[in-house]
């Protein structure tokens, strides 16, 4: 288990110095379903990045009130744990994979997503 939370902890902290959600996924998912309950292997298959940070939030690892770094500051969705499009021309960065949006108003993040359950 604890291989797979060095990875959580490094891809929420510094997304860029780890490989992105899917390929990390691909490459442990059976190590993933073997360490983890049911319910947290469900949660990680399909809330990717975020159902690893709440698994961290569970353990006291991180704040219940953290927010992913913006992909304004990383490139990378903190949601879902893929690299994220800037879309200069509506000024918005947008996942291609979760779909989550964030406006590029001076570099605030205006999480748009409209499904915030993921």
């Amino acid at each position: 288990m604890e291989e797979c939370l060095v990875y959580f902890r490094q891809a929420i902290a510094n997304p860029s110095s780890v490989p992105r959600w899917s390929v990390w996924w691909k490459a442990n998912e059976e190590l993933a379903q073997n360490v983890f309950s049911l319910a947290d292997y469900v949660r990680l298959k399909h809330r990717r990045l975020l159902g690893a940070q709440q698994i961290l939030q569970r353990a006291g690892e991180l704040p219940k009130d953290h927010t992913p770094a913006s992909p304004l500051v990383t490139g990378w969705c903190g949601q879902c744990g893929e690299p994220a499009i800037a879309q200069p021309a509506v000024a918005t960065i947008a996942c291609p994979i979760c779909g989550t949006t964030w406006a590029t108003d001076g570099g605030t993040n205006s999480d748009t997503d409209t499904n915030p359950t993921r």
